[in-house]
């Protein structure tokens, strides 16, 4: 047995000894190569050997860095493995405020750490290598050309373990033919970013989560796809319609607790039907609540800390009066996340009103730049610097309700409970994308 494989805590399968000890070579420099991609549908034990690499590493005093495409993902990684893990975001950039407004750019860090690291990035099939047009935020790279850049910058000894499912749906391109998720794709790292490296696919369930009905109709799911099949008998556990459905949400809620249950929908505009009905039956009134649960839509910065798009927070205290500024409006309050082991972090700012009443979350190129203007007229600290951190209305944290998500934006988080809205593409890796999102139960009715 490698030495990895005794820090699982149950006696490996085959499969997974064989995994364990092709990672064990790589590591330790037994090969000259510079990836290595470790794929497995879910219950097939990825998480489990990502805390045995992890822990052997630290223990052997390796240098070992832990992230993950978005901040959900992040943490959720990190609470599993007891270390400490950052959005790939935050490890190879650093936001500056672009000269004319309405967005960030992400300019890419210089890795001056000359120490040999093992940096291992789980959820990597959400990773592009595609430069896509964002109104928010820009870059000059795709985020897996600048990651590999940034990894072997500091020491070309530097190696990187990818981890994913490549059943799950592929990174969003716009405007792009990819289907596949490149940063699980050898070839393609080899051949585009002309790197060498290794694979291995862990394909048996484990015998732990065998008795999981979710993770039977995902196996069910992922052996379709792999026959080539397009549709599946659909064994969710359904409820009657849409009111069913409510009351079914209502009843797994727990106030504050993030993590408990979500709806998981197709298009935006289910998303915001779906936030509107159960604020209203949890008796909340206005644009946003004490206790609601919220979802940032941009990033958003301060001197001392970032939340990234895509985190999840809860409303602890409100201030009801609303402030004008740019015919924009805005309220202070202080928003609740969770933080790095278990903890959680305060935030004290204004919300813009306006992104909670967008289908998109977005303000119009125009609203953003009479926002842009106003503040550039009125605001000398920000006028000099450019950090959105030095204005209190550029810089007010942008949300969306958080009680349904779509597939994509749940993508790298998990919940107790997932309620699939019938109204679905007719495309399998949707459905495992969404199913695999419940830890403990998966709820859908009929249409």
């Amino acid at each position: 047995m490698s030495k990895f494989a005794t820090l699982l805590g149950f006696l490996p399968t085959n499969e997974q000894e064989l995994a364990l000890s092709k990672i064990s070579d790589f590591v330790e420099g037994k090969t000259e190569d510079n990836f290595f991609v470790l794929r497995g549908s879910a219950g097939t034990g990825k998480t489990s050997i990502v805390k045995a690499i992890t822990t052997k590493l630290k223990e052997a005093g390796k240098s070992v860095k832990l992230g993950a495409p978005t901040a959900r993902a992040a943490k959720i990684i990190g609470a599993k493995t007891a270390h400490p893990s950052k959005t790939l975001h935050s490890q190879i950039y650093t936001p500056e405020t672009i000269k004319n407004g309405g967005g960030v750019n992400f300019v890419r860090k210089q890795n001056k750490s000359s120490e040999e690291t093992i940096f291992i990035v789980d959820e990597a099939s959400m990773i592009s290598d595609t430069l896509t047009k964002n109104e928010n935020f820009f870059v000059k790279n795709p985020l897996l050309t600048d990651y590999l850049d940034f990894v072997k910058q500091g020491n070309s000894k530097n190696k990187v373990i990818f981890i994913g499912d490549i059943y799950q749906l592929p990174p969003v391109t716009p405007g792009s033919n990819l289907t596949f998720s490149p940063a699980l794709e050898p070839d393609y790292l080899s051949g585009k970013l002309g790197l060498s490296g290794n694979m291995f696919s862990l394909n048996q369930v484990m015998r732990q989560a065998e008795g999981s009905k979710v993770l039977k109709l995902a196996t069910e799911i992922r052996d379709t796809m792999k026959r080539g099949g397009s549709t599946i008998n659909n064994s969710l556990t359904k409820v009657s319609g849409p009111t069913p459905a409510i009351h079914l949400y209502l009843s797994l809620f727990e106030d504050g607790v993030l993590d408990k249950t979500t709806i998981i929908c197709w298009t935006n505009r289910d998303v915001k039907w779906w936030n509107s009905v159960i604020r209203e039956r949890l008796g909340y009134s206005g644009s946003i609540a004490v206790k609601d649960i919220v979802t940032t839509q941009a990033n958003w910065f301060s001197t001392t800390e970032w939340i990234f798009k895509g985190d999840t927070g809860v409303i602890r205290s409100l201030d009801n009066r609303v402030e004008t500024y740019a015919d924009l409006h805005f309220v202070e309050a202080e928003v609740e996340f969770s933080g790095d082991a278990g903890g959680k972090t305060i935030i004290t700012t204004k919300i813009l009103l306006e992104s909670l009443s967008s289908e998109s979350g977005n303000l119009t190129p125009e609203q953003e730049s009479h926002l842009f203007h106003q503040v550039m007229t009125h605001n000398s600290k920000f006028r000099e610097s450019r950090k959105p951190s030095d204005d209190k209305y550029l810089g007010a944290m942008r949300l969306k309700h958080g009680y349904a998500t779509t597939c994509h934006k749940a993508q790298g988080g998990e919940w107790d409970n997932v309620i699939l809205h019938p109204y679905q593409p007719k495309d399998l890796r949707w459905l495992y994308t969404a199913v695999t999102r419940a830890r403990n139960e998966a709820y859908s009715w009929a249409a």
